[in-house]
């Protein structure tokens, strides 16, 4: 192998993923994405999508009308509405994504 520079993109990522990840899923990500350019979203997205297939669960179960999950999360009913409506392509395209 060739010497490493110390602004080397390549020994930084390393150095950042590693101890983040562990050295085995640091090797799953640059199998699965090697040589691409990947957009990572904030955390902030994957909460809201956690938030939205918890809201589309309760929904599913039927315990909760949308109104009442309306507000047993704070939102308006519109917005559940639109969370449930998305939820459900998303959960036709991919069956897997809402378990």
């Amino acid at each position: 192998m060739g010497k490493w520079k110390s602004g080397d993109k390549k020994t930084q990522f390393h150095l950042e993923a590693i101890p983040l990840i562990g050295v085995e899923n640091t090797l799953k990500l640059l199998s699965h994405f090697g040589g691409r350019n990947v957009w990572i979203p904030e955390p902030t997205a994957f909460l809201t999508f956690r938030r939205d297939i918890k809201i589309y669960k309760e929904y599913k179960s039927k315990k909760y009308s949308r109104a009442q999950l309306a507000d047993r999360w704070g939102m308006s009913y519109l917005t559940i509405w639109r969370i449930v409506s998305h939820m459900k392509e998303l959960e036709a395209k991919n069956k897997e994504l809402v378990k």
